[in-house]
């Protein structure tokens, strides 16, 4: 994106991510998402804004904004491998959200996602081998 007097390139409103990042960091979640919206009206495309909207989003348990915001800076940038991988966590949490709710409204414990547990299972089996095989 070039830069011209009426809108701001990344670069120039860098100092004000940065800020929104220090806001993050100290735990005031929405001062920092204040600030991103902030750098957002100085410059709508500004795609590094977007993602941080939805990793604030997403931090502070507002899953379908943290999409949304995700789907955003996906449409600035269709390649970005990272922000694929965010909504798509995004995604699958929503989906779990809505399982377990589900389960609770029938009575049922909620689905627990034990795929994390057979990875670590089997990358120390394969370690046990390696090192004793």
């Amino acid at each position: 994106m070039t830069s011209d007097s009426t809108t701001p390139d990344d670069a120039a409103l860098s100092p004000e991510l940065g800020r929104a990042h220090l806001l993050r960091l100290r735990g005031d979640l929405s001062a920092a998402i204040d600030q991103c919206l902030a750098v957002l009206k100085k410059n709508p495309d500004h795609h590094e804004a977007h993602v941080m909207l939805g990793d604030l989003h997403a931090e502070a348990g507002s899953l379908d904004q943290a999409a949304e915001w995700y789907e955003l800076a996906l449409d600035l940038r269709p390649d970005a491998e990272g922000d694929k991988a965010k909504l798509a966590d995004v995604r699958e949490r929503l989906r779990l959200r809505e399982t377990d709710a589900r389960m609770e409204s029938l009575g049922l414990p909620p689905e627990r996602n034990v795929t994390p547990l057979l990875a670590g299972g089997l990358l120390a089996l394969v370690a046990v081998i390696a090192l004793f095989g």
